[in-house]
């Protein structure tokens, strides 16, 4: 029917709009480190203060743009020693997962592997060659040696502004001088990827509860309608039944079950096709049923208030003294 189609339509749009915050967390999962410094200044070490660093890793390399493949050198010892990780994106049917991973020397020499990406990619030369040494073989390599900052840090969400603007003040620095594979770099950053990510997912969740209560709205108006339009020719019906002697609770509660009857049967149908429904968002949504309590429960509650103000004006029709 109508009424259980814009039962289902509220629902749906008040539990898909509550998933696209679920995007942010997908968004957090996908990168391992909170922000990395390219370079460090005192503007920069300001900044940092105002962030609580859980952790901090310094990686040291080596880079000759000069050759017709660009090459970036890290020792050994280094891979080996500060245990870098990422995380390695793996999907499962529409789902994608996240595993933390470490960066080893025989994962970074296999240039197959991802491994040397994203050795690279904590890097301005994400574009480089990336090419393991002895330390005796880095310190004949001619260039200044170079280091980037890896932090982690409590509480990515209530530190974003702070993280975001530590980035950037460190890109910034960045892009003049070593403009190679920066941008590349800007774009994968945790704080740009939530950026982006919580803007879409912000305008999505806001578009989902206006609709749902848009829906929800014309919901309530179809049943309180269909309801109370009846209400004065079922008037006299009542007025029979308390005049051969049934008592007011007994009348009320007959009301509550004949009004409950016509609220619960779209609802049923509605959540079912809520349920099937959202097996087309899995292709945008990692899992649509994700918390799907919470949307469920705000909906209900509010439905169940309807029902509550409709038997309320319909008992004041058809049990007036």
């Amino acid at each position: 029917t109508v009424i259980s189609l814009l039962f289902a339509l509220a629902l749906g749009a008040i539990t898909v709009g509550l998933n696209f915050n679920n995007m942010t967390e997908t968004a957090l999962q996908a990168t391992y480190y909170d922000a990395v410094l390219y370079k460090r200044d005192a503007k920069v070490n300001q900044q940092l203060k105002k962030v609580a660093v859980r952790k901090q890793t310094t990686l040291n390399y080596k880079v000759n743009g000069k050759k017709k493949f660009p090459v970036l050198y890290v020792t050994d010892q280094e891979i080996a020693k500060k245990k870098i990780k990422f995380q390695s994106g793996r999907k499962n049917g529409d789902q994608m997962n996240w595993k933390t991973k470490t960066i080893t020397v025989a994962g970074v020499k296999n240039k197959k592997q991802e491994m040397n990406f994203q050795l690279a990619s904590l890097t301005p030369y994400s574009d480089y060659e990336v090419k393991v040494v002895t330390p005796a073989e880095y310190m004949k390599i001619p260039g200044k040696n170079k280091q980037v900052t890896l932090l982690l840090i409590n509480n990515f969400r209530s530190n974003f502004n702070n993280i975001e603007k530590l980035q950037k003040m460190s890109l910034d620095q960045t892009v003049t001088k070593d403009a190679q594979g920066v941008y590349v770099s800007l774009n994968n950053s945790k704080s740009a990827q939530y950026r982006l990510v919580a803007s879409v997912a912000s305008g999505f969740e806001f578009m989902g509860f206006f609709l749902g209560l848009a829906f929800l709205a014309m919901l309530a108006s179809t049943l309180m309608f269909k309801v109370l339009s009846g209400a004065n020719s079922d008037r006299p019906r009542y007025e029979m039944l308390w005049k051969v002697g049934s008592r007011r609770k007994l009348l009320k509660s007959s009301i509550k079950a004949e009004i409950g009857t016509l609220f619960a049967l779209p609802a049923v149908l509605g959540v079912i096709d809520v349920l099937f429904g959202l097996q087309f968002f899995k292709g945008i949504l990692a899992n649509p049923y994700d918390k799907i309590w919470i949307p469920f429960t705000i909906f209900l509650v509010l439905y169940l208030l309807y029902y509550l103000i409709t038997v309320k004006l319909y008992e004041g029709i058809v049990l007036k003294k």
